[in-house]
């Protein structure tokens, strides 16, 4: 039974094959999203985001108004932020989502001195994740207490009190949930 169960039902993924899966992060579903929503606005195909000397500039704005929030130590932020470089800069990634009014500060600030525009706000938030089971601890409804719990609900709980004393978020900025695994329930 227990060869049985390790033959047909166990999957390993190995240190190399998660490490790949991470680093196809940014390519295949960060950049993507950043891209369509830079061809909306420049009204220009996909394609020419990045041969537009307009929509480059734009595509450049709002890839460094992209946060990426671990909402585990099995992120991978380290090994993602390091695929990264030279695109993403190291203040575009936090540990964690629960993300202290301090943090969120620094954060901002960051962004506004790089983009050298001091009404800059954040456009796009990827919470990544290694694994996804069931999903109860990404997001659950707890019945006796009446009231959403999970690691979503932290995190949307510190942006709220952080957004109390300034705005962080732009108008209309997207959320992006990623995880480099998951089951298919």
């Amino acid at each position: 039974i227990a060869y049985g169960l390790l033959r047909q039902r166990l999957i390993y993924v190995s240190p190399s094959e998660m490490q790949r899966l991470v680093e196809q992060l940014y390519p295949c579903y960060v950049e993507r999203p950043v891209i369509r929503a830079v061809a909306n606005r420049c009204k220009v195909p996909t394609y020419l985001v990045r041969a537009a000397p307009e929509a480059n500039k734009v595509f450049e704005r709002l890839r460094r108004s992209t946060l990426i929030l671990g909402l585990s130590d099995g992120a991978r932020i380290d090994i993602l932020r390091h695929s990264t470089v030279g695109l993403l800069s190291n203040e575009q990634f936090v540990i964690q989502t629960q993300v202290d009014s301090y943090k969120w500060e620094s954060l901002l600030s960051d962004l506004r001195a790089d983009l050298k525009d001091p009404a800059a706000l954040f456009e796009f938030v990827f919470l990544v994740d290694d694994f996804m089971g069931t999903g109860s601890s990404y997001l659950r409804y707890d019945k006796e207490k009446k009231k959403w719990k999970g690691k979503a609900t932290k995190f949307i709980e510190s942006l709220m009190l952080a957004q109390e004393q300034q705005p962080i978020m732009a108008k209309d900025w997207q959320l992006h949930v990623h995880h480099y695994l998951g089951t298919h329930r």
